[in-house]
């Protein structure tokens, strides 16, 4: 008993097409005729949820929230395929007493808005798998389009993340803002040339991790927690560095190509250094980033980029694209590689790991920016006038 997911993908799909799948009948009040129902039978005004109606498929008449739950209890199962041994149960949102349809299309129009929340409604409110667009992909210049004129930070933006790819001969990373619905704004990318086994190159990350970033109404931030690859060729290098900043919220993590995995797993200290180790779910963390990218409106979700980011960035960011493939004899949804360089896909999903394991309440460190702000006000020293012409003349 579950939800599905993604069509051709989801085990619950293949489970029940394999049964005789029963779906639920219900009656029509007023023409009596059955019917299963279906979120393409609900209407409502434009911009009004409240008016949401159940309309019959056979005669058109409007059914209120009463009128379909009484039309449920009158209903009954029928199978579309001749038994053979396994009964398989459908049901979806619209059949519980519990939910009224005006609650649903809001749920709905909330949902339409990110790619993302739009398949959880499908699949958790509707009990539909999702369909993929096979190999769709982001087009690095339609993003490179949309970047923006900000050298400062936002004020928008509340808390600062960085993450780290580790690679043979360099680091490369970036550094997020984060804001209220985990709206973000690149901040700054960074590549730092040299073998991750010299101190120098350490040292270098080392200084962009701990300098100060400014907002544009001039409150300083500091990075609040930094994610680095620790796969490759230098995990040690990296478990060291880690370990010495485990206070400052510096963590390894390391990547897990596993459908479903969280996107970050209960860190773990088995290794030499007992250095706290993060797993990424990175199938999980792709998924969200490309849905994000597909956001038009600035808010909840959306990616900003300033003109500093340039191509090579954007063509590094949308480097893969999401397929389908057999393996073992079975459908799988695979990250496919459309370029050979992924470097800034790679520390954005650690960006989102290190936001994940600081999970910030946005609301409140506001507040505490704002009084601590207000107190600085009053702290400055009040200068006084303590000229005029008679001290004048005692000078």
């Amino acid at each position: 008993t579950s939800t599905p997911t993604i069509q051709g993908v989801s085990r619950i799909e293949a489970a029940y097409e394999e049964s005789d799948k029963r779906k639920f009948y219900v009656p029509c009040h007023d023409c009596g005729k059955e019917q299963v129902l279906k979120w393409m039978n609900v209407t409502w005004d434009e911009d009004k949820p409240e008016t949401a109606m159940y309309f019959c498929e056979h005669c058109g008449t409007s059914w209120s929230d009463a009128e379909r739950w009484k039309a449920v209890s009158k209903g009954k199962w029928k199978a579309e395929k001749k038994s053979n041994g396994v009964a398989g149960f459908w049901l979806n949102e619209l059949y519980s007493p519990w939910v009224k349809l005006s609650e649903m299309a809001k749920n709905f129009l909330e949902a339409k808005k990110s790619p993302h929340t739009l398949k959880t409604f499908v699949n958790t409110s509707l009990g539909e798998t999702w369909e993929e667009d096979q190999g769709e992909k982001i087009e690095d210049n339609v993003l490179m389009e949309r970047r923006e004129d900000y050298n400062l930070i936002p004020k928008e933006a509340i808390v600062l993340t960085c993450g780290v790819d580790t690679q043979d001969n360099r680091l490369e990373g970036e550094i997020k803002a984060w804001g209220i619905g985990d709206e973000s704004w690149g901040v700054k990318h960074f590549r730092i040339e040299g073998n991750p086994s010299q101190s120098e190159v350490w040292e270098d990350l080392d200084n962009i991790i701990n300098d100060v970033y400014k907002r544009e109404d001039g409150l300083e931030l500091k990075v609040s927690c930094t994610c680095i690859d620790s796969g490759g060729h230098f995990t040690n290098e990296v478990y060291k560095f880690c370990k010495k900043r485990e206070f400052k919220r510096v963590f390894a993590v390391k990547g897990a190509s596993i459908p479903g995995k969280p996107i970050v797993s209960r860190p773990t200290t088995s290794n030499k250094l007992n250095v706290k180790l993060f797993t990424v779910g990175t199938d999980t963390v792709k998924e969200l980033i490309f849905s994000r990218l597909q956001l038009s409106d600035y808010g909840p979700g959306y990616m900003h980029f300033n003109k500093s980011y340039d191509e090579k960035y954007f063509q590094m960011l949308t480097s893969e694209k999401r397929v389908m493939t057999m393996q073992k004899g079975r459908p799988v949804m695979i990250w496919k590689p459309i370029r050979p360089r992924n470097e800034a896909l790679d520390y954005t999903v650690y960006n989102l790991a290190a936001l994940a394991i600081l999970n910030p309440n946005y609301e409140k460190i506001q507040e505490k920016y704002t009084l601590e702000k207000k107190e600085t006000i009053k702290e400055k020293p009040i200068k006084r006038n303590t000229g005029g012409w008679i001290n004048k003349w005692k000078k």
